[in-house]
């Protein structure tokens, strides 16, 4: 019975604090607020607290209430940014993936059609352009930005796709999608649409040398490229502006 009226009195407590202070950024005053209800003040025992004993109490439920108002956040976070299946995927399943920019680096390891099985234990579906030949073992970036997937495969460039089940293992990048406006310097220096600057690798001059500009790629970990219209390799770069 003690411990069910426990319950009962932090409840009527909890929505006390509900109904009247969600708002505040401040502390609330709890013992003002129980002191107001006569059978609720004589059930905690508040008459026999001293001053000092309120003070502690009323510290330790805000604690508690605030404690609980951020684990439901996150849970009502989690709940509501829970992927949605697509149409074309719907019988298939959905895998549930991270909402962060990431990119895995992997190899095909089969293909069925539009379906993709990777070295990396994902398995994607294209779902934009007609996909045609793939080859054997071919080098792929499997990469998410916003709530898209795509997938850049060596020799074919990248593709929308759905994430059908994700990965099992490998290292995960953040990936970040940009666009190369001017190569300088006989392809040591890439000049990026938002001003940035990165010095290319000396292995891979001889393949930036080569291109022209305005190409569509991607920035893995800030430390690799990889060209989305020209280049088949990724290739190390640092960013010097």
């Amino acid at each position: 019975m003690k411990k069910m009226s426990f319950i009962k009195t932090f409840i009527t407590i909890f929505l006390i604090y509900v109904s009247s202070a969600y708002s505040q950024e401040k502390p609330f005053d709890f013992i003002s607020e129980i002191s107001k209800n006569q059978s609720l003040s004589d059930e905690i025992g508040l008459k026999k607290l001293s001053d000092t004993e309120r003070k502690k109490l009323n510290e330790l439920l805000n604690n508690i209430f605030l404690f609980g108002v951020e684990t439901g956040k996150k849970e009502f976070s989690g709940i509501s940014n829970a992927p949605k299946p697509s149409k074309k995927a719907e019988n298939k399943g959905k895998a549930k993936a991270p909402s962060s920019n990431i990119a895995y680096k992997t190899k095909i390891d089969s293909d069925d059609g539009d379906v993709l099985k990777l070295d990396n234990g994902a398995i994607v579906e294209i779902s934009s352009i007609y996909l045609g030949y793939v080859g054997y073992r071919k080098d792929a970036v499997l990469y998410k930005t916003g709530h898209q997937w795509k997938i850049w495969i060596e020799g074919k460039k990248s593709y929308k796709c759905d994430l059908l089940k994700a990965s099992s293992y490998g290292s995960v990048y953040s990936v970040e999608e940009v666009t190369i406006t001017e190569i300088k310097g006989d392809g040591t220096i890439l000049i990026m649409s938002d001003g940035s600057m990165y010095e290319v690798g000396s292995l891979y001059t001889i393949n930036t040398s080569l291109w022209i500009g305005f190409n569509d790629a991607l920035l893995l970990d800030g430390s690799e490229l990889l060209n989305l219209d020209e280049g088949d390799e990724i290739i190390e770069v640092t960013r010097i502006k």
